[in-house]
């Protein structure tokens, strides 16, 4: 194993029960590492512990809380548009709107700007639709 040494330890957490710091190798590789003791001991530990002396140790800094972005407005728009979208196309694919003559109800169902409203007159469609029996031509018998 390539010879570390211990670089910036400072403490990561108020408890002071966990170290952060660098190990730079010999081959100048870098690893930062959050290392704590174990009940059986651990050997990084022990090695900062050895090297650093705890007022040597830099301070815990928490990191500052930061509030999530606000999303953008008019990609969230989009998105609900796509998602009207979408719907309104479901909708029209059934049999029962495919299958109405009601005109106003079918332009309510085109024109509506949110979700509540394409499934509001595509329910009042459908139901329209499925308590109405539908008039079939009589089959008249050939003479």
């Amino acid at each position: 194993m390539a010879v570390k040494k211990i670089v910036a330890p400072r403490w990561d957490n108020e408890d002071k029960t966990r170290i952060r710091c660098e190990f730079v190798y010999e081959d100048g590789g870098r690893v930062s590492a959050a290392v704590s003791q174990t009940e059986n001991g651990n050997p990084d530990w022990d090695a900062i512990k050895e090297q650093y002396k705890d007022n040597e140790i830099g301070e815990f800094v928490p990191a500052p809380i930061v509030a999530p972005a606000a999303p953008d407005p008019e990609a969230q728009q989009k998105r609900l548009n796509e998602i009207l979208f979408a719907a309104k196309l479901d909708i029209f694919k059934m049999q029962e709107v495919k299958d109405s003559t009601n005109r106003t109800l079918k332009a309510k169902i085109r024109k509506a700007d949110n979700l509540a409203e394409v499934y509001v007159y595509s329910a009042v469609l459908v139901n329209q639709e499925t308590a109405t029996p539908k008039k079939t031509k009589k089959k008249t018998k050939a003479k």
